[in-house]
């Protein structure tokens, strides 16, 4: 069993990795020596500090000491996702305009994900009738991931997996954008069409700065008006 003096200095190795150790001391108000000690497990940083490295690089305390193996703070665990977690996600989705149910009685079967332009000759109006299991995504940095992804799945296993460590980890701690009309209209007054991960990323998070809303609270408070 690993124990604390090896476990913390690799920790904190990995998640200073991005930066050189002058950078590291200056976000936490400390000298480039100090930084070297933790790295090397010559001496460990006190209670007080740990907090502040949790809170700076937004990791939980409990990974960095090696006693858990979920490293972000109110990570989601993809391999033990719930179908209310999903059903949460996806109602959310709904409600910031990310994605709409499309109307069936509009949507044109030769163009799968989008819906028909509206007829111009049509006799009579059509009655919608939306099928849930139809989705479009309108949230364009979320169309951005998806059709990268779809793109890469042909390359090969290999070539997705390094997507998905070293640029889908871009839009860690970016916020889902409401998408409304304002939004699309910023969007498409720039050419988003040539913009890559970091590019996205980095607009998405200026956009994205509202309130923050949890899964967390939307579960509990579920949870409530069930009776649970």
């Amino acid at each position: 069993m690993e124990e604390l003096k090896d476990i913390l200095p690799r920790r904190l190795a990995e998640i200073f990795k991005d930066e050189t150790q002058q950078v590291t001391a200056e976000k936490l108000d400390t000298v480039q020596g100090t930084i070297s000690k933790w790295l090397t497990g010559g001496s460990f940083p006190p209670s007080e500090m740990l907090f502040t490295i949790a809170k700076k690089y937004k990791v939980s305390v409990d990974w960095l000491m090696g006693l858990s193996d979920e490293k972000e703070v109110g990570a989601v665990n993809v391999k033990k996702l719930t179908y209310e977690q999903i059903s949460l996600v996806i109602h959310r989705l709904i409600e910031l305009g990310s994605i709409e149910v499309l109307d069936m009685a509009h949507f044109n079967p030769t163009l799968p994900g989008y819906a028909d332009e509206v007829e111009k000759e049509a006799d009579e109006p059509k009655e919608s009738k939306y099928d849930p299991d139809y989705i479009r995504i309108t949230d364009m940095g979320l169309s951005y991931l998806l059709r990268t992804r779809w793109k890469l799945r042909e390359i090969d296993d290999e070539t997705m997996d390094f997507w998905l460590e070293n640029y889908v980890k871009r839009f860690n701690g970016v916020r889902i954008v409401k998408f409304d009309e304002k939004k699309k209209k910023f969007l498409n007054a720039k050419p988003w069409s040539t913009f890559k991960a970091g590019d996205w990323a980095s607009l998405l998070n200026d956009m994205g700065r509202e309130p923050k809303e949890t899964i967390e609270t939307s579960v509990k408070k579920e949870g409530r008006s069930n009776g649970r």
